[in-house]
């Protein structure tokens, strides 16, 4: 070992956890704890040196670079990958073990439950809903589900708005009588714990104000969010800077948020990655309703947490953005084929 280089993994994240320095690898997933001792050898292991050369720059005893190396958080530098995607932090969250709090640690922290629903404490406003109308067939709706990024000017009215909600996000049953925070929507849940809060700002609809809007699950309508700063969903043109090929602007513009309690409430570790996976089940659901009811949506990424937690007056701990999808009417067809869409000049 004493000619052999090594440095430190590069997917490494070092935190305080239970009043201890604790080191995770990213490529295991195992945790460790470690000393300061410890921290100052992989401080000065970003470059290929020795385990002697190691202790003697960080002033420490060789055994514990020795024990950094049986934790294989020091590696062999020809064992390093050259080239990856992963951040530590991201890798670390993708290896975390996903697993459910023990029923008696659940029961004894049941008044600390996130409720399943909220209030915005703002005033209410009952959506009309579209009649039903003859839906094409689900082998059709699945076949014909795309992205579209090009937007006409043709407004949607508030019927179909709300026929969209009701059938995506609407509440079928829920266990609230019984002292659960378990619901049955569309779209399924880790658990049925079901995070996800849907805020709603119509850029084009008629028989609605613009403002900001949250939709209730439950009572099946809006509710005006209390403080919320419209200003930053008047920008929504800035999207066109994130998303390619996108043109002209949605008629309704939905923010979805993750009450994250509700679901870490449950499960131990991995809870932020059974909410990104209620994400895209929601996402789905809002593309194949999109697709029965002749309309367009979209996903977009990016965006930044803190300011969207500003406008939506919201605490970013308890509550924060996870997604937000574009919907309206297609300025035309030409999404339906994208690969001569999109490749069009070179086919």
């Amino acid at each position: 070992m004493a000619s052999t280089t090594v440095v430190r993994t590069p997917h490494v994240v070092v935190e305080w956890r239970e009043q201890r320095l604790v080191a995770t690898d990213g490529a295991t997933g195992r945790r460790h704890a470690v000393t300061v001792e410890a921290l100052r050898v992989l401080d000065v292991a970003e470059a290929p040196a020795t385990a002697a050369d190691l202790a003697a720059r960080a002033g420490v005893e060789p055994a514990v670079v020795v024990a950094l190396l049986a934790a294989r958080l020091l590696v062999p530098h020809d064992r390093v990958p050259e080239r990856h995607y992963w951040s530590a932090a991201e890798l670390v969250v993708q290896r975390t073990t996903r697993t459910a709090r023990p029923a008696a640690d659940r029961e004894a922290t049941r008044d600390l439950m996130e409720p399943p629903s909220k209030d915005t404490a703002g005033p209410s406003l009952e959506l009309p809903v579209a009649e039903p109308a003859d839906d094409p067939p689900f082998s059709q709706v699945l076949a014909e589900r795309r992205s579209c990024r090009r937007f006409g000017d043709t407004p949607i009215d508030a019927a179909t708005l709300g026929r969209f909600l009701e059938m995506a996000c609407a509440v079928r049953q829920d266990a609230r009588k019984f002292g659960s925070g378990v619901s049955w929507r569309p779209h399924p849940s880790g658990g049925g714990r079901h995070p996800l809060e849907t805020y709603v700002y119509p850029l084009n609809v008629t028989g609605l104000e613009p403002a900001v809007y949250r939709y209730d699950p439950f009572l099946r309508h809006l509710e005006q969010v209390d403080k919320a700063d419209e200003s930053f969903f008047e920008t929504v043109r800035n999207l066109h800077e994130h998303t390619e090929l996108m043109e002209g602007d949605p008629a309704v513009l939905l923010v979805v948020t993750s009450v994250f309690g509700r679901t870490m409430w449950k499960y131990d570790n991995g809870g932020l990655l059974i909410v990104h996976q209620d994400v895209g089940a929601l996402y789905q659901t809002f593309y194949l309703v999109a697709t029965a009811l002749g309309l367009g949506g979209c996903v977009i990424g990016g965006g930044s947490e803190a300011l969207i937690a500003g406008a939506l007056n919201i605490d970013p701990l308890r509550e924060g953005h996870v997604g937000t999808f574009l919907l309206g009417v297609p300025a035309d067809d030409r999404y339906r084929d994208p690969l001569r869409d999109v490749f069009a000049e070179t086919l």
